[in-house]
């Protein structure tokens, strides 16, 4: 106990476990989703990119396991992972592959596949999501109460989402690393960086 004396302490965050994620093959994933803050002397300005994608854990899912392999989909976690498996079908949604990425557009099929093909990634969860980052960073701003002129900054927003498709905002990260790990991931990132320059071009 004295040795935590001498010890640095900061402000933590505990969260609640989701304790009944959407699982995809039995397996928890997470959705790291791109947006970016663009400020002017009057403005505020979000732009979400429209592509994401998801992050799988490299086990099946069970609540009496605590193995990070089950729980965690961070990629320098599951690269670790050695028993981490890939069994190819007919289609992308129809298994998970040694990755453990998905893009947003198999996802969007697999959840087609699962609700009697429904376009549910854009009636339900696509603006959940847009909805918790406009909360977000309006109350965040609010708070700050003072505007940078002519600077961005870009964000990585990881989100679950529950069994009845309830969206949740695990965290953001300010400045996340682009690692392009995937061909997923590297074409993704091309498109934000395209993109980027084209919309801060236009307030200079």
């Amino acid at each position: 106990m004295t040795d935590n004396a001498d010890k640095d302490y900061f402000p933590v965050m505990v969260q609640k476990y989701i304790e009944k994620p959407l699982l995809i093959h039995n397996r928890k994933f997470d959705i790291r989703q791109w947006f970016m803050i663009h400020q002017t002397e009057n403005s505020l300005n979000v732009y979400i990119y429209d592509g994401c994608y998801l992050r799988f854990s490299g086990q099946h899912f069970s609540l009496f396991d605590f193995d990070d392999y089950i729980h965690l989909t961070n990629h320098s976690i599951q690269v670790n992972n050695l028993t981490r498996t890939s069994v190819a079908q007919k289609g992308a949604h129809e298994f998970i592959p040694s990755s453990c990425i998905w893009s947003k557009e198999t996802f969007s099929t697999w959840l087609a596949s699962e609700n009697e093909a429904r376009d549910l990634w854009n009636e339900t969860v696509f603006p959940q999501m847009k909805s918790i980052l406009k909360e977000v960073t309006s109350d965040s701003f609010e708070k700050e109460g003072t505007l940078r002129k002519n600077t961005f900054e870009f964000f990585g927003a990881d989100f679950m989402i529950d069994e009845k498709l309830d969206v949740f905002l695990l965290e953001i990260n300010k400045s996340p690393d682009p690692a392009a790990n995937t061909r997923i991931q590297r074409n993704l990132f091309e498109g934000i960086t395209s993109d980027t320059i084209k919309v801060n071009f236009r307030f200079f």
